[in-house]
């Protein structure tokens, strides 16, 4: 049987999302090679209520319901085993084990990530008439294959990162920036596509129109008015981010930030401004916490463990004094600042919750904001969004410089999956999307940003 390419798997390929099987087979032209080191350290991580347990779990479903076609041996001595088995109709599995890999003297913590790279070897020279490509998010584990010979990837190592214009800057005519408002985008900007949802129209004059695109009509930004409310936007990233958080007509915001940019307080501000409106009635804090990926019952994610938790929410606690530091200055209180911020999560329902609460839950009349969700796998996000009823209103921010969970890369992660939707169409919401590219927490966050990012 002849395959487009043979793809061997890390374990961590199938703990990152366990469906991407379907996308690696391409409906059966490519075969998949699983060697038995990765059904063994995938059947370790069946219990717990973790990411990486769900998908484990996931994945054995699939495993349970395959069929086995044929197995057979081979190699010297007959010491290699490959059972082959079809799932889902039309994708084929190959399983491989060795009797004896003969890795004496290899170190215990990398002799898996060895096993694997010996199946990869052997399936280079057994599978001859296709490419064989070890696929793994461990840049350690691809660096060992390539010393040795075997073609090695990362999953989306195709990829590139994109140079999008969620806002885009279109030079013009000065006479016709004030006749702007309303108009179709494409009569001003053939060249317009989707993804273009905010424009920094400039004159010849140096005048500037921020504007958004509202179902392809410009839409001229209010900086006046916006500039009134209690929190101040400082940037036209910051106007735009805004008025996407506070327009009631999108259903969800994505912010792709750098750190210390404003997004969690712009967020926060946003959710108070609508509550008052009354478009929803309270603010839902979602983070991931890093942690709990391995180790989230250690942690202490149990009833009357709140304080263990409040340490991963300290963005929002952080931003909360700072509200209540604005507010106080402004108005005569007695009240200290602790005391403020107590007010403030009384009046507008502030709540945090942990992923793992939300199975089986709906949310409802709620601004729900998704901090760092450059950290949140594409099967948690699905989860928090599907929790969400049409009442509600979702802030997804995060910033892809920013990346601390091991099982997730700039390409696999749910804050890149959802950028790269929103260069499409989606008829069931309205979608926003900007970037906030300028820091504005200090010189040193600033200097930092500059001196560490990867060119």
């Amino acid at each position: 049987m002849k395959f487009d390419n043979v793809y061997v798997l890390d374990t961590n390929i199938i703990l990152n999302d366990a469906n991407d099987i379907f996308t690696i087979s391409q409906e059966g032209n490519n075969l998949v090679i699983l060697p038995e080191t990765v059904i063994d350290e995938l059947d370790t991580k069946k219990t717990g209520f973790e990411e990486i347990n769900f998908q484990a779990r996931a994945f054995g479903r699939l495993l349970s319901d395959a069929e086995v076609i044929k197995t057979f041996k081979n190699g010297r001595d007959k010491n290699v085993t490959v059972m082959r088995i079809k799932i889902k109709e039309n994708i084929i599995i190959d399983i491989i084990s060795f009797k004896n890999y003969e890795l004496d003297g290899i170190e215990k913590a990398i002799l898996n990530d060895r096993k694997i790279i010996k199946v990869a070897s052997f399936a280079k020279n057994f599978y001859k008439d296709s490419k064989v490509v070890l696929l793994s998010l461990d840049v350690m584990c691809r660096t060992r294959a390539i010393s040795l010979d075997v073609v090695a990837e990362s999953l989306n190592n195709k990829n590139r990162e994109k140079e999008r214009q969620f806002i885009k800057e279109f030079e013009i005519d000065s006479n016709l920036l004030n006749s702007l408002n309303y108009k179709d985008i494409r009569t001003i900007d053939p060249e317009y596509d989707i993804s273009n949802y905010c424009y920094i129209f400039k004159g010849e004059t140096g005048h500037i129109v921020l504007a958004a695109i509202v179902n392809e009509r410009i839409e001229v930004i209010d900086e006046n008015d916006l500039r009134k409310h209690n929190i101040k936007p400082k940037n036209s990233g910051q106007l735009f981010a805004y008025q996407g958080m506070i327009d009631s007509r999108y259903n969800a915001c994505l912010i792709d930030a750098l750190a210390g940019s404003g997004k969690t307080l712009l967020a926060v501000a946003a959710g108070m401004r609508c509550i008052d409106k009354g478009h929803q009635n309270k603010i839902i804090y979602i983070r991931n916490s890093i942690e709990s990926l391995d180790k989230g019952e250690d942690v202490g994610y149990l009833s009357g463990n709140e304080e263990k938790f409040r340490i991963y929410n300290m963005p929002l606690y952080d931003t909360l004094e700072f509200i209540a530091t604005q507010g106080i200055k402004k108005v005569e209180t007695s009240e200290s600042i602790q005391e403020r911020v107590e007010t403030l999560t009384a009046k507008y329902q502030i709540q945090t919750v942990w992923v793992g609460e939300l199975r089986g839950r709906t949310l409802s009349n709620a601004f729900v904001i998704v901090d760092e969700a450059q950290n949140i796998s594409k099967n948690t996000m699905q989860l928090i969004l599907s929790r969400l009823d049409d009442s509600c209103k979702v802030i997804v921010i995060g910033s892809n410089r920013q990346i601390d969970n091991m099982y997730v890369n700039k390409y696999t992660n749910s804050l890149a999956f959802l950028l790269n939707e929103a260069e499409k169409e989606h008829p069931e919401i309205n979608l926003f999307c900007t970037t906030l590219d300028k820091v504005v927490r200090g010189k040193i966050t600033q200097w930092a940003e500059r001196i560490f990012e990867k060119k």
